[in-house]
């Protein structure tokens, strides 16, 4: 057996050890991001003859039972095992959110050893009935170990030079001591076990992996025609798998209720509508409401139904629909009630602060508990605000840019480099974001705060003139820019031709005491106005 990493820990018990194992063996998608999670059966008590007898009858008797052997008794000095029974071994199946290879079924043998506090993974792959492929190559063990004064989680191995790595179900070795034990150590100190569910508890992890795969699948096309300026990947996957949670989670509710009737839903503040369009189009009714339109709802078709509406501060009925209202507040609560005793907290409900509706000729108006949070309402306007600082008076733009680059080149006028001309040009100092602020005036700093990103944004804006990173503001220089995108250019793409239209003047030009450091055929921006075409903003 071979240890392949240590973590050093204070102030730590065998217990929160077990806690954070757990969330590894129950829950291992809320760190390999490419699972959807996994099934388990139950766990049973054996001594090590029923371990044996139960590894053979799983695995197969062509499997390396004395390696495994040792491995699970490795710094064992007495017989506590075999007498007290104290092995805990179980199945889980692992579910990732891509299958490749179709039928094969990702399972893990579970031993846990409560004598030395380790935990034995030993992966096997089922491709039929009774074909049973054992990974012999990457069994592990996590352990927690006394040492004089301290604790220490390390990660064992059984043949860790032979070891099989697909990303998915079977991850890299340095993945689990770089990644998995550092989680497992911190988990292990907060051991914080929550009182509830976990979400996917609530539905089959099976159905999930298949469904979710499938959606993504039949709906990855919108990632390439995405018109918003949201990120695609995330938005689109992120709908997908919440659509797919619901879509199972209603299905087990049909059978459990035996009806085939879809149900049907309202989502408010439904954004980008995509969550709508996904259940619309597995065909269930409902709607979306927003504040205002975007751009895509127009991409989806009529089979989507999206409205701008704003929920206001009351709503009139008409009075013959008032019990059905009453009707659904009631239902609404009872099983908010049951929510919570299922979860185990209790709900304190005063009574008294049901609300029925007040009655008059024309209709009824329900008023609420939450009408004092609600008079201060204050909804976003329909027509979004462009706050990038793309729209600040351009004088404005200029005395900042100009402020901060004089700042930037008084800073070390000797940084100088020699230029294509042979002229020594200053590249300036750097400063800190924080710094640059300090340049500018109450008044200014009042008009960058309205925007978002503030200052930075405005520096990075002006891309011609500033490099920002690291929090640190630079000049630009070109010269670097061009040679990197010279060596790019030859490998990959055709270079700009030589005729390109230039519609912006070249700050470095108009304002750097040395002008541009490039020659005007090799600079993208016009020296001079007789070099400008269709000026710009």
């Amino acid at each position: 057996m071979s240890q392949l990493s240590e973590i050093n820990m204070t102030d730590m018990r065998s217990d929160s050890m077990w806690s954070a194992a757990d969330v590894w063996i129950k829950k291992p998608h809320v760190v390999n991001k490419r699972l959807c999670g996994v099934t388990e059966t139950e766990y049973m008590d054996v001594d090590t003859a029923e371990l044996i007898q139960f590894l053979f009858s799983l695995l197969g008797p062509n499997i390396k039972i004395a390696d495994i052997s040792m491995f699970l008794h490795a710094d064992v000095v007495d017989k506590e095992h075999e007498t007290a029974g104290r092995w805990c071994v179980g199945v889980r199946t692992i579910i990732p959110k891509v299958n490749k290879t179709g039928e094969c079924l990702y399972k893990e043998v579970i031993i846990k050893d409560n004598v030395r506090h380790a935990v034995t993974f030993i992966p096997f792959e089922e491709t039929g009935v009774e074909q049973v492929t054992v990974k012999s190559s990457n069994i592990y063990q996590i352990q927690l170990q006394l040492k004089p004064e301290e604790w220490m989680f390390s990660l064992h191995a059984l043949t860790p030079e032979h070891w099989w790595s697909d990303g998915v179900a079977y991850p890299k070795l340095s993945w689990l001591y770089t990644k998995l034990l550092p989680k497992l150590s911190r988990w292990a100190l907060e051991s914080k076990t929550s009182e509830f569910k976990s979400t996917l508890s609530l539905i089959p992890v099976e159905k999930y992996g298949i469904l979710y795969h499938q959606l993504k699948e039949k709906y990855k096309a919108l990632v390439k025609v995405w018109p918003e300026v949201t990120d695609p990947e995330k938005f689109v996957f992120e709908d997908v798998a919440i659509a797919t949670y619901l879509l199972v989670l209603w299905g087990e509710e049909r059978t459990e209720k035996g009806t085939t009737t879809k149900q049907s839903f309202v989502d408010l503040g439904c954004g980008n509508g995509l969550l709508v369009h996904i259940l619309n189009n597995e065909g269930h009714p409902g709607k979306g409401m927003d504040i205002r339109k975007r751009k895509i709802w127009d991409m989806y078709g009529p089979g989507t139904h999206l409205e701008v509406c704003i929920i206001g501060k009351g709503r009139r009925y008409r009075k013959a629909e008032e019990a059905l209202v009453e009707k659904q507040r009631s239902d609404y609560i009872k099983r908010r009630e049951a929510l919570f005793t299922a979860s185990g907290v209790s709900m304190n409900v005063n009574q008294n602060s049901h609300y029925r509706p007040n009655h008059n000729d024309n209709g009824q108006n329900i008023s609420t508990p939450v009408n004092d949070w609600v008079n201060g309402f204050q909804p976003r306007e329909k027509t979004e605000t462009i706050r990038n600082c793309a729209a600040l008076p351009r004088d404005f733009v200029d005395a900042v840019v100009l402020r901060v680059a004089k700042a930037l080149l008084s800073l070390t006028e000797r940084n100088t480099e020699s230029s294509s001309c042979g002229d020594a040009w200053n590249t300036g100092g750097s400063m800190l974001i924080s710094e640059v602020v300090n340049l500018l005036d109450q008044s200014s700093l009042q008009a960058l705060k309205k925007e978002c990103g503030g200052l930075q944004t405005l520096l990075k804006n002006n891309h011609q003139v500033f490099r920002v990173e690291g929090g640190r503001v630079f000049i630009r220089d070109w010269r670097k820019t061009t040679l990197a995108q010279s060596s790019r250019v030859t490998s990959k793409r055709k270079p700009p031709p030589s005729g390109a239209v230039k519609t912006r003047l070249c700050w470095f030009h108009t304002h750097h005491p040395q002008g541009c450091p490039l020659l005007c055929e090799h600079c993208a921006f016009a020296h001079g106005e007789t070099d400008l075409k269709n000026p710009q903003r």
